[in-house]
């Protein structure tokens, strides 16, 4: 008799990986508190920073829903949407998640909780970006990679 073992991915939605490592900004800041002092204006950039990003990921979600495209990372997609947020990034949707995460970080005023930033970065471009670029490359071609040289992954 033959065992197999499925090979599973772990496949959490962006907004999963979003909400874990904002509770572990939250939970490194308590438990490490590694802080530094911002006067009040300051702060308020922090706060400023958090809503455009807020800003930024809506304004992306709506762009893909103005074409009737799913924003699921998962789905096959019905077209390449460069217009809006897209064509100042690849990936506004992740990009607003990242300037939340700093602004908290800083709204904390502690640098154990920006420390979770490149954390996010790295685990977005891996599980998420990089995938579906593959899969966009395949299947848009060569107007995919015009795009992708014209237009920056991130910022």
């Amino acid at each position: 008799m033959s065992w197999t073992i499925r090979k599973t991915t772990l496949r959490l939605y962006p907004p999963i990986w979003f909400l874990l490592f904002s509770i572990t900004a939250f939970l490194v800041h308590w438990l490490w508190p590694l802080s530094f002092d911002l006067p009040i204006p300051m702060k308020m950039i922090s706060v400023a920073v958090m809503v455009s990003g807020v800003v930024l990921a809506a304004w992306a979600r709506a762009t893909f829903r103005s074409y009737d495209t799913s924003a699921n990372p998962y789905a096959e997609a019905d077209c390449l949407v460069t217009t809006g947020p897209y064509r100042y990034s690849r990936n506004p949707m992740y990009t607003g998640m990242l300037l939340v995460l700093i602004g908290l970080g800083f709204w904390l005023q502690s640098f154990t909780a920006l420390m979770v930033t490149p954390l996010f970065v790295y685990v977005i471009n891996h599980f998420h970006i990089v995938p579906e670029e593959q899969r966009l490359m395949k299947r848009f071609g060569k107007t995919f990679n015009d795009y992708c040289a014209t237009t920056r992954r991130w910022f």
